[in-house]
């Protein structure tokens, strides 16, 4: 999950895609590794990760197929 927080953070600036809103802060925020912090934020500030029902990222977990096509849409309607 930091990983592909870091790739499409990296799109999103690609893309000029920016928020104002702070990111989620997660109950399992400590767990972020140290470089993967701002990438998350900025991922959460967008609205393309939010967490799971017990507001948990789950940083080293492995993202899903379909958290993955959930996010690859949200991502596609900021930029379109």
């Amino acid at each position: 999950r930091e990983e592909t927080a870091k790739i499409l953070s990296g799109l999103c600036d690609a893309f000029s895609i920016t928020s104002t809103e702070p990111g989620i802060k997660y109950v399992d925020t400590s767990e972020i590794s140290d470089w993967a912090v701002n990438y998350v934020e900025h991922m959460s500030a967008l609205g393309l990760f939010v967490g799971d029902d017990e507001n948990k990222f789950n940083p080293q977990s492995n993202l899903t197929k379909e958290e993955l096509i959930i996010t690859l849409l949200r991502l596609n309607e900021k930029i379109g």
